[in-house]
């Protein structure tokens, strides 16, 4: 990743940031230029802010985006029974959504926007699959537990 940076920041001239996990931020942190910015892609979001990468770009900022909110701030205000209280009601959320993983993440993700904000978000783009009514079912059970 750190030779893909490097030819980015020299062909690309307004190149200003990436999407990538906390391992992929961690390697290029001694590369990074002060006006570049990584943001991060998965929901592991505490400790990417503990270690300062306080930008995302995760499904779920949009799905519970003031959880997130809430995860980040304690993290990187130096408090961190909370944000992980709140990392592990989001990791309990995502696996809920995905039934452990067992679920397609992006139909699944698409149909728990529906279900959580209102917002149809459309069928999934070819060739992933949209879930069936027992996997939606399933989904809007677990998300209920959790949310009581």
């Amino acid at each position: 990743m750190t030779e893909l940076y490097r030819e980015l920041i020299s062909k690309v001239p307004n190149f200003k940031g990436l999407k990538a996990d906390l391992s992929v931020a961690v390697q290029l942190d001694d590369l990074l230029l002060p006006d570049h910015k990584i943001f991060i892609a998965n929901h592991f979001l505490t400790p990417s802010a503990v270690l300062g990468y306080d930008s995302s770009i995760a499904t779920v900022n949009n799905l519970f985006p003031r959880l997130v909110r809430e995860l980040v701030e304690s993290a990187t205000k130096n408090a961190p029974k909370i944000a992980m209280s709140k990392q592990t009601k989001l990791n309990a959320l995502v696996a809920a959504i995905t039934h452990e993983g067992k679920y397609d993440f992006g139909p699944s993700m698409k149909y728990a926007m529906g279900v959580v904000t209102g917002i149809n978000m459309g069928p999934p783009r070819r060739p992933l699959q949209k879930l069936d009514s027992k996997q939606m079912d399933q989904i809007k059970l677990s998300l209920d537990k959790i949310n009581k």
